[in-house]
C-alpha cells in the first residue's frame, strides 16, 4: 500500500518557501493546490525514490507559485532549494540516481551545474504534470488564474472586492498572468 506525501509533510516547508506576501495567503494557496496533487495521486509513493519524486512535485509548486509572484505581480523571488530538499529530508544519494537517470542533465556537463541547478532541472522535469493538476484541481485555467491572483490578499473584505473585479478589470499585470498561464505556467525565473 502505497503512502501519501500530505499537507502536514509539506506545509512546514511552505512557510520557508513561500514567505512574500504579509498574512500567508500563498501558504493557503499552496495547501488547495497540494490537494489538486492528493486527488490526482501524485503524491504517492512506495519507495525512497518515489518518495523524492513526490518532494520534486512539491518543489515544482512552490516554483510555480514564485514564477507567478514574478510574472503577475513583479515580485522578485528567489527559489532555496538547499534549504527546501534538506526540509524535506532528501538524501543525496538518491538525489544523484535521479540526476543519473534524467534526460536533461548531460553527464559530461555534471560538473558545470550548480547543486540549485540540477534540483531546478529536476523539479522542472515534473512540472507539466503538476500543471496539469492544479489546473484541474483549482478549477480549469480560469480557476488557475482566480486562485494565483487572490492568493495576494490575506483580509477577506479585500478578496472579496479583488473577486469582483478579477475578469472585469483588465491590466498589464493580469494580461501576462493568463498569457503565462495559457503557455503552460512556462518556468520564468
Amino acid at each position: 500500500m502505497p503512502e501519501v506525501m500530505t499537507w502536514e509533510d509539506v506545509g512546514p516547508v511552505a512557510q520557508n518557501a513561500l514567505n512574500v506576501w504579509v498574512g500567508g495567503a500563498e501558504q493557503r494557496w499552496a495547501e488547495r493546490a497540494w490537494v489538486a496533487i492528493l486527488d490526482a495521486g501524485l503524491a504517492e509513493y512506495s519507495t525512497e525514490l518515489e518518495r523524492h519524486k513526490v518532494g520534486l512535485r512539491f518543489i515544482s509548486l512552490c516554483d510555480i507559485y514564485l514564477d507567478f509572484c514574478k510574472v503577475g505581480r513583479e515580485e522578485e523571488c528567489e527559489s532555496d532549494y538547499s534549504a527546501w530538499i534538506a526540509d524535506l529530508g532528501f538524501s543525496d544519494f538518491i538525489l544523484g540516481v535521479l540526476i543519473g537517470r534524467s534526460k536533461d542533465i548531460d553527464d559530461n556537463d555534471i560538473e558545470d551545474y550548480a547543486s540549485d541547478d540540477l534540483i531546478r532541472v529536476l523539479a522542472s522535469s515534473v512540472r507539466e504534470e503538476v500543471v496539469t493538476a492544479i489546473t484541474k484541481g483549482l478549477g480549469g485555467r480560469n480557476g488557475l488564474f482566480e486562485s494565483l491572483w487572490l492568493s495576494r490578499f490575506d483580509e477577506k473584505e479585500t478578496v472579496d472586492e479583488e473577486r469582483d473585479s478579477v475578469f472585469t478589470e483588465l491590466t498589464g499585470d493580469k494580461m501576462a498572468l493568463w498569457s503565462w498561464i495559457d503557455q503552460g505556467c512556462y518556468p520564468y525565473r
